[in-house]
């Protein structure tokens, strides 16, 4: 029978070079990781895989400007990148820019109201009107129905986890997001929830 080594040396260097990155990333090495991906968008036929996860990994660093490009670019590679999609909105998000996060969001709808990235991008759009208690259900819904992305339960756990922690304070403040003219305070809105969530995220 063969072994995993040789089984890995039978897939295209696509697939090596995206398995070996994820490999290092889950070891927190995502410079290294990084280096990996780009050499699989430069040596590969056009996918729109690298590119979603190069944009996975730039996120990881806080570099929130090219992960958007490059979630952009799985985009325009293929439309059904749909994590990819949900990333770029939480990005847009993230911003400040909560009509753009909208727009990109819309997309998902497709994919039918109980889907798992539908329930979370509907409670981080009640999380930017203030809407809490929706927000915490919404959120809850798509982690209990995430079946295609279970890494993301654990950011959206952290929002959840800091959601609550402001309400049981009693002490909510107002966590507005400014339209896509301006962009949103560093230090409130669901957005630094968010990033606060996902910087902290582990395998």
């Amino acid at each position: 029978p063969s072994t995993p080594s040789a089984l890995m040396t039978t897939k295209p260097r696509t697939e090596q070079l995206m398995d070996l990155a994820s490999t290092i990333s889950d070891r927190g090495e995502h410079e290294a990781a990084i280096t990996l991906l780009k050499l699989a968008i430069e040596t590969a036929p056009p996918d729109a895989r690298p590119r979603y996860l190069l944009g996975a990994e730039f996120a990881h660093m806080g570099m929130f400007d090219a992960a958007a490009h490059e979630m952009e670019a799985a985009l325009s590679m293929d439309p059904g990148q749909h994590a990819a999609r949900f990333q770029l909105g939480l990005l847009r998000l993230c911003g400040g820019k909560l009509e753009s996060a909208q727009l990109v969001w819309s997309g998902l709808d497709v994919l039918g109201s109980d889907h798992a990235l539908v329930q979370f991008k509907n409670g981080m759009l009640h999380l930017a009107r203030d809407e809490f208690e929706q927000c915490l259900l919404c959120l809850r819904a798509g982690i209990a129905a995430n079946e295609c992305n279970p890494p993301l339960n654990a950011d959206m756990q952290g929002v959840i986890d800091q959601a609550e922690a402001l309400l049981n304070r009693n002490a909510i403040r107002p966590l507005a997001v400014s339209t896509d003219a301006g962009d949103a305070p560093a230090d409130e809105g669901p957005g630094h929830l968010f990033i606060d969530a996902y910087t902290r995220r582990t395998h």
